[in-house]
């Protein structure tokens, strides 16, 4: 049998050693060719002997010929076979071969059967909604890996006990409509919070309705099929006002041209302060809702006009991209030049109506999901070295620094996350890639932060921060060694970017914008936070939160997710720290259209093109969603209330209750931030039994550190 036909996936050219052979086979005269290859696949011969019989005959395993159905479904049943492993590779190779609409082969189903969406099956790589739909499958798949083994044992109990009944009554056990029930079951209730078809309206016909839907294969082939239809339907608000909520004018202004912006400007850095500057307007004009002024401004700002939003009601609508667009709006009323980003708009400022964001979006996901099984032992390695040097501290000089320890331990997890277990001190970076990260995110934050010199410098700090800024020419030489590092260590991440149709270039410049401020930059900010709001709330919680990790993990074997996932008072903590200090303050958005939001007292209309700016710490303290906001209450997220409550925390650009997606601007690291904070309280309680803290607004001390006395 002649191998001249195989394609090399490998290159475009034929192997020097094989003949280049015509194609055998035909495809007969039009209609009737169609029509005779259907009934020999069908009736004549068969599938098998269909195909054996045309290899035999032309000696080839590479031929062409007819596949149904034809006439009158298939518009064109002309095919070129390919029946040898060697061959067949090529169609797994999405450069040269396309995809759309070829799921069923030669023909495609009505898109009737799904809703009218050409579902991710029928979607080439190339389209966006394919890398989205994939994307939220894999990212859904990682989530769920826990319960794939318990959920598939409860069901296969029903499969047995069928077996064994049908049996005893009638000495026969008919399996695949019981094989039926158990599929079912597993698929609908791993997709579906673990809820049974039976308890729906499909009731004990599910299967049955299934299999009367004529693409079933779809169905049990491609789940994103039941996720076609948009992602999230945000509880936002409608495009008309509530008939109890009056329509209102925004109040507040903006003032004088230029004046207006500086004066809010001094009022938010030196004159009040961020929370009294937010506080005293929402006193002074009795609303959540109002116009002001958001810093920078002149002249780095091109328009500092923005409306406030400080209530969690109204504050959803930054979440929706039907009505706001978030292009250029990471850093709020400005954007820092891309030099910071090797001259790329890298995902975080892209809007999700770009092609970029969602292929990159849809790398970061398939990245994490290919590394889930590493996140906890990866960081339990890097939390010794942090153990460590806050003993050595303490021990020498009775205190010990936090911040800096954590800089290394965090830089050191998102480097060998990121770079297949490589640490950046054996690169260029060598001890330096903390302090390196930091002057690169001060000259892209500095806008909107302060040196926090005297009050007789403020002129100073307020024209190099807020006026001029500060030049990229300043980090230049450490960006260079920053791209240079992560270029030469994450080679699995560059990798699979090329394999989504992105330039290992443009790739770097994003991973090193991911990990250096989207990763490093939060948790430097967040872990040091949410110590101290644990250190406030006592040795009794430290008690508390110490019983619940050590007899868990004792009970489990060990710090496993499914541990982790059993750690209420834990889980609580964590959400309760984001939700009273949120690291991502600044929430911004675009009007798409003329819209209508509400607080819980009135309706607002914006307009078209307007800016709005939700300030996300009021938000997360909205007296009306949360008793006694201004309190750290570490078992607030426990119990039904507690999960009911967990949709406000907003600290990811999304809410609590909601996974990241491609097609928003949720943090794709939401769920791992999560779980690294769960994991930093299990693997510190596992050491020590309390400790206490010196806290200032940037700065964390400890003071003393108990050993754990009991396990």
């Amino acid at each position: 049998m002649s191998s001249s036909f195989v394609s090399s996936v490998l290159s475009s050219s034929p192997s020097s050693d094989l003949p280049r052979c015509k194609i055998p086979g035909n495809h007969g005269l039009p209609f009737f060719g169609a029509i005779k290859d259907r009934w020999d696949f069908f009736y004549l011969q068969g599938r098998d002997q269909f195909f054996r019989s045309r290899m035999e005959n032309y000696k080839s395993t590479v031929f062409r010929t007819n596949m149904p159905p034809g006439p009158w479904i298939s518009p064109d049943p002309c095919v070129i076979v390919l029946l040898d492993a060697k061959s067949f590779l090529v169609l797994f190779d999405s450069s040269k071969v396309e995809k759309r609409n070829l799921f069923t082969g030669t023909y495609m189903s009505s898109t009737s059967y799904t809703g009218g969406y050409r579902v991710c099956s029928y979607l080439d790589p190339s389209e966006p909604e394919h890398g989205s739909l994939k994307a939220l499958l894999l990212s859904f798949l990682a989530s769920k890996h826990e319960e794939f083994i318990p959920l598939f044992q409860s069901c296969m109990k029903g499969l047995f006990s069928g077996l064994e009944d049908q049996l005893r009554d009638t000495g026969r056990a008919g399996f695949e409509q019981l094989n039926d029930v158990l599929s079912l079951e597993f698929v609908f209730k791993m997709f579906c919070d673990g809820k049974s078809p039976s308890d729906t309206k499909l009731k004990s016909s599910g299967p049955t309705m299934l299999k009367k839907c004529s693409n079933l294969t779809i169905v049990l082939n491609c789940p994103s099929l039941t996720m076609s239809s948009p992602f999230v339907s945000s509880s936002v608000l409608s495009s008309s006002p509530s008939s109890d909520l009056p329509l209102c004018d925004i109040p507040g202004s903006y003032g004088l041209p230029f004046f207006g912006a500086i004066k809010d400007r001094w009022d938010f850095f030196y004159l009040q302060g961020r929370d009294q500057f937010f506080r005293s307007r929402m006193e002074n004009y009795k609303s959540t809702v109002f116009r002001a002024n958001m810093p920078p401004g002149p002249w780095i700002s091109p328009d500092p006009r923005v409306i406030v939003l400080l209530d969690a009601k109204s504050f959803l609508v930054l979440f929706d991209n039907s009505k706001v667009e978030k292009r250029d709006l990471f850093t709020g009323t400005y954007m820092p030049s891309t030099s910071y980003t090797g001259g790329y708009r890298v995902c975080p400022y892209l809007d999700p109506s770009e092609p970029e964001h969602g292929s990159l979006k849809a790398l970061l996901f398939s990245f994490l999901a290919s590394k889930h099984e590493e996140f906890i032992p990866l960081f339990q390695s890097c939390m010794k070295g942090l153990f460590s040097g806050l003993e050595d501290q303490l021990r020498d000089t009775g205190r010990a620094g936090f911040e800096q320890l954590n800089d290394v331990i965090s830089l050191e997890f998102v480097f060998k996350l990121f770079c297949d277990g490589k640490s950046p001190s054996d690169t260029k970076l060598e001890s330096n890639g903390a302090i390196m990260l930091k002057k690169w995110l001060l000259g892209q934050i500095g806008p909107v932060g302060s040196l926090g010199l005297p009050k007789l410098l403020y002129p100073i700090d307020d024209f190099i921060m807020h006026s001029v800024g500060i030049p990229f020419l300043l980090v230049k030489g450490d960006y260079r060694k920053l791209y240079d590092s992560f270029y030469s260590s994450a080679i699995s991440f560059l990798n699979k970017a090329e394999s989504f149709g992105l330039s290992r270039e443009e790739a770097c410049h994003n991973l090193v914008f991911i990990a250096g401020f989207n990763s490093f930059g939060g948790f430097t900010t967040w872990f040091p936070s949410m110590m101290k709001w644990v250190a406030s709330a006592g040795e009794s919680l430290h008690r508390e939160l110490a019983k619940e990790i050590r007899t868990i993990v004792k009970s489990e074997g060990g710090v496993t997710l499914n541990a982790i996932n059993k750690m209420a008072l834990t889980k609580s903590v964590v959400y309760e720290g984001l939700r009273i200090d949120p690291p991502v303050p600044y929430q911004y958005g675009r009007a798409k259209d003329d819209l209508v939001i509400q607080s819980h007292d009135a309706s607002f209309k914006i307009k078209k093109g307007e800016m709005i700016f939700g300030f996300q710490p009021f938000a997360t303290k909205d007296p009306k969603i949360f008793d006694d906001p201004e309190k750290f209450v570490a078992n607030r997220f426990v119990g039904e209330e507690g999960e009911r409550l967990a949709k406000y925390v907003l600290w990811s650009n999304g809410k609590g209750t909601d996974n990241p997606m491609v097609d928003d601007k949720q943090c794709p690291g939401k769920n791992l931030v999560e779980l690294m904070s769960k994991v930093f309280l299990v693997e510190f309680f596992l050491q020590y039994d309390t400790f206490s803290v010196d806290a200032s607004k940037t700065t964390l001390t400890f003071l003393s550190l108990k050993k754990a006395t009991s396990t």
